[in-house]
């Protein structure tokens, strides 16, 4: 070649293009190149630049190798583009041979490049060459004669009645190693194997069209070496002779290639996935492994057969009537079908779906990874029936709870009321001894109705309390001369410590009531002599502590696991010392857990007991530590408004910027990410959260939907798409509250 290649590179990569010109230098190729990163300036660089050979990475960041091929075609069809890729599958090579690649390379085996770009120049070349040859033919035969002798690919005229070769050029010669005086004296016979010869016959006796295409053959050269070959013929008129002019192109390196993918391919039949690849009349033409083992078909019974006859399919979270409309529109689909296997079995099936195209931009097929998770629903099955059958027999829990309480309550009024009137007139103090025991039983009989009731109504509240300021000081000393009292009648000394006559609390005023009640109550039951204790302090700057403390029995350390389950006591069966349901603690276990207070006890048995309660302060907002949230979206006002929301109740980023999104996300776990569907760069929600989704650290995050869009069939292709929930906009600030409280209440 006289002139310097010009080479135009299109890799988003810098490391990839260095490895690229690297591997070209040593090449020895006289040649230049132009480097460019995007579709605008490779576009450019094709009006402008002038290439003679295009290099093209395939997975670019907004662009693709197949977008480039086509888009170079249309400058000059002739053009060679190699296609030069990380990883490449065997349905993308065919779709960049048909849209015009003369070649790719991955980038694991570089070494191919040099010789992939000799060859595609060379191929080029040949183009040029048998066009200008087609042309010439019809001008001059003298024209003709020099085309054919300096062709670079084999080339030759034989007699269609004695198949003896009439004529042969320099590449021929080359190439099977005769003579030109050895050629001539052999026929179309002697370059073939023996045994393909009368397949050879048969061929030509069919052979009528003036040009033809005779598909793939083998040759043999004058060493007995096998090479496989694509004819070329045109019939022509040869010194009064019928004749056939031949051109002959080795294809034997790229058939090599082409059962290295197919032997790629086996390795599909590794995976657990059924992988299924229809044309584009949706008849089947792969079928792995795993699909056969899933539905129990071998490929021989469904290759060729529309995918309908045999997946008797069921839609489950789309209208069959919209599946093709979203397929179109988002070309990726994931969905849950009801399928059956070769018996009439019912199987559930996780399935992906992917659309492929042909150079025309016309549908080509789909390939299906399906993935059978029947046994996942049957699990979720029983636990559906498991929590509806928890939740009937909660209902008739709570129905055989109130009316309990109403038999039981109702009898204990005249009870409770009649004792004490018995006590106020009778003067026989054997007679009030009596009533005092009626008393005291229809109290406790009383209490223990209320301590069940209210844990059921407590468990019916599903973590929903409304929280204000309260100043704990000031309500203990509201409640203080009821506890003095119950210590008085044990003769206990009982004390209130506290500093600051102000320590605000962000809590539940009525709930913290019900917990000092309780804990001074078993204070003052378990304690026969000594004291008993409150004392409240600021504890730190997010937290306020309440500490009651007595010198009674203690709680054996074995005991002091159990002690806050329902009818769990320290002192247990038919010796125990004390009476009681066991329910008390359990109550303020549940009371705690609502208030998002926490509980530490420290007991000694025969020295005493010290109960800390730790309340969330005044100075405590709502943001929660290790609950990490993340709002991506190109509008900035609306980033600014989720800030005003969320003011510094919470652990946020906004993002606007999709790059940006991308690393942050990398390296912080997010348990809620918001992502707006429209984002700028021509890159979509639905994108971002692919890619997110392939990160395990956000495995279990909760990713949320932004959207305008809000009819039923967007939605629906939100969720299929793998989004967990949608919002739509404009939506109310609370709802938006509402939202990240609940998901913080499920990460607990």
């Amino acid at each position: 070649m006289n002139k310097k290649i010009k080479i135009l590179i299109l890799e988003d990569k810098e490391v990839d293009y260095n490895l690229i010109l690297t591997e070209i230098k040593r090449g020895n190729l006289d040649f230049e190149i132009h480097w460019t990163l995007n579709e605008k300036d490779y576009i450019n660089a094709l009006k402008n630049y002038k290439p003679d050979l295009i290099i093209t990475d395939y997975n670019l960041p907004s662009y693709n190798g197949l977008s480039a091929i086509k888009q170079a075609k249309e400058f000059e069809k002739i053009i060679p583009i190699i296609v030069v890729t990380g990883s490449i599958n065997e349905d993308t090579a065919v779709e960049c041979i048909k849209a015009g690649a003369c070649d790719y390379v991955i980038k694991e085996h570089l070494k191919r490049l040099v010789p992939a770009i000799k060859h595609a120049l060379s191929e080029k070349e040949l183009l040029i060459k048998k066009e200008e040859t087609e042309e010439k033919l019809k001008r001059s035969e003298e024209t003709y004669r020099l085309l054919f002798e300096n062709n670079p690919h084999p080339m030759w005229v034989y007699d269609l009645e004695t198949l003896k070769f009439l004529a042969v050029n320099n590449a021929a010669i080359n190439k099977y190693g005769y003579t030109k005086e050895e050629f001539l004296n052999l026929s179309l016979k002697d370059i073939r194997p023996k045994e393909d010869i009368d397949l050879l016959l048969e061929d030509i006796k069919k052979d009528s069209q003036t040009i033809s295409y005779s598909g793939e053959w083998r040759h043999k050269s004058k060493d007995g070496k096998i090479f496989l070959v694509e004819i070329i013929s045109h019939k022509i008129d040869f010194n009064g002779r019928n004749a056939k002019l031949v051109l002959i192109n080795d294809i034997t390196e790229r058939k090599r290639t082409e059962e290295k993918l197919i032997n790629q391919l086996k390795i599909f039949d590794e995976v657990q996935d059924a992988i299924i690849v229809t044309d584009a009349n949706f008849n089947i033409t792969f079928w792995n492994k795993a699909a056969e083992n899933i539905y129990g078909f071998n490929s021989q019974e469904v290759i060729g057969k529309k995918d309908i006859e045999i997946l008797a399919t069921e839609f489950l979270d789309i209208d069959k009537n919209d599946f093709f409309t979203i397929l179109k529109e988002q070309k990726v689909v994931r969905l849950k079908l009801l399928q059956k296997n070769k018996e009439g079995k019912p199987i559930y099936i996780d399935s992906i779906v992917n659309l492929f195209y042909d150079i025309d931009g016309l549908i080509n097929g789909y390939v299906a990874v399906n993935r059978d998770i029947t046994k996942e629903k049957q699990i979720e099955f029983s636990l559906k029936s498991a929590k509806e059958k928890a939740e009937e027999a909660n209902k008739l829990k709570t129905y055989f709870l109130n009316n309990v309480s109403h038999e039981l309550r109702t009898p204990l009024v005249p009870i409770i009321t009649a004792a004490e009137i018995l006590l106020e007139e009778m003067n026989n103090d054997d007679l009030k001894k009596l009533a005092e025991s009626i008393l005291l039983g229809g109290k406790r009989l009383k209490s223990t109705i209320s301590k069940i009731l209210e844990l059921t109504d407590l468990e019916a509240l599903e973590g929903k309390v409304s929280l204000e300021k309260v100043n704990l000081v000031e309500i203990i000393n509201r409640e203080l001369k009821r506890y003095e009292e119950k210590a008085k009648e044990k003769k206990l000394e009982f004390q209130f410590q506290y500093k600051n006559e102000n320590i605000i609390s962000l809590t539940e005023k009525n709930y913290i009531i019900k917990i000092l009640d309780q804990l001074v109550e078993n204070a003052i039951n378990f304690t026969e002599k000594g004291f008993v204790l409150i004392k409240v302090e600021n504890f730190s700057e997010e937290w306020n502590r309440i500490i009651v403390q007595d010198s009674g029995v203690g709680i054996p350390i074995e005991k002091q696991k159990v002690i806050f389950e329902p009818f769990r006591q320290s002192s247990e069966g038919y010796n125990r010392r004390y009476e009681g349901t066991g329910l008390g603690l359990a109550l303020v276990k549940k009371y705690i857990e609502l208030l998002n207070c926490k509980i530490l006890i420290e007991s000694i048995p025969n020295i005493g007991t010290s109960v800390d309660i730790l309340i969330p302060s005044e100075k405590t907002n709502t943001k929660r530590d290790e609950f990490n949230i993340l709002f991506v979206d190109d509008d900035i006002e609306s980033l600014n408004i989720y800030k005003r929301i969320l003011k510094n109740d919470y652990n946020y980023d906004l993002i606007s910027n999709v790059n940006e999104a991308k690393v942050i996300a990398i390296n912080k776990k997010y348990d809620l990410i918001f992502l707006d569907i429209n984002l700028s760069s021509n890159y979509t929600g639905f994108e971002l959260l692919d890619y997110l989704r392939t990160y395990p650290h956000l495995n279990n995050t909760y990713f949320v939907a932004l959207t305008a869009y809000a009819s039923k069939t967007d939605a629906q292709r939100f969720y299929s798409a793998g989004f967990n929930k949608v919002m739509i906009k404009p939506f109310r600030k609370n709802d938006l509250i509402e939202l990240i409280e609940e998901r913080i209440r499920e990460n607990k």
